[in-house]
């Protein structure tokens, strides 16, 4: 994965560099490119090294996000998995709120431990999931 990452970086690199010569060439020589007609020759070359960095870019843009995309997948699967559990073994369909809101605070990876605009949904989503009666070191 890492290699193909790399070619394809390697292969937006060389596109973009051939886009900006292909561009600099047409702009130094723009009155004999356009007395002699060969316009279309400058676009032409210019169109063809933007469609290959847009293909390369697009491929290093997927290849860099399937990693994330797949523990996102894997979470997902993980908390229904869950509910289905709570569900099947008779508990009450309730006691799956909390439960979920707890894994949401925690699995937000914006809501960084020590942020003191998170703490509060924390704290909140902590109470929601201990019992009135029970201590709070036994729910966390």
């Amino acid at each position: 994965m890492q290699h193909r990452l790399a070619v394809s970086g390697r292969l937006a690199e060389r596109s973009l560099a051939s886009m900006i010569q292909w561009t600099e060439q047409a702009i130094s020589g723009i009155k004999e490119t356009l007395v002699t007609g060969r316009a279309s020759f400058f676009i032409d070359r210019h169109a063809y090294h933007a469609r290959h960095f847009a293909e390369s870019f697009r491929s290093s843009m997927l290849l860099s996000s399937i990693p994330r995309l797949v523990i996102d997948t894997l979470a997902v699967t993980a908390m229904v998995a869950m509910v289905l559990i709570i569900l099947a073994r008779g508990q009450n369909p309730q006691s799956i709120l909390p439960v979920l809101g707890m894994f949401a605070v925690g699995s937000d990876p914006a809501h960084a431990v020590g942020d003191p605009h998170c703490e509060r949904a924390r704290t909140v989503a902590v109470s929601l999931c201990c019992d009135r009666n029970s201590s709070i070191m036994s729910c966390v």
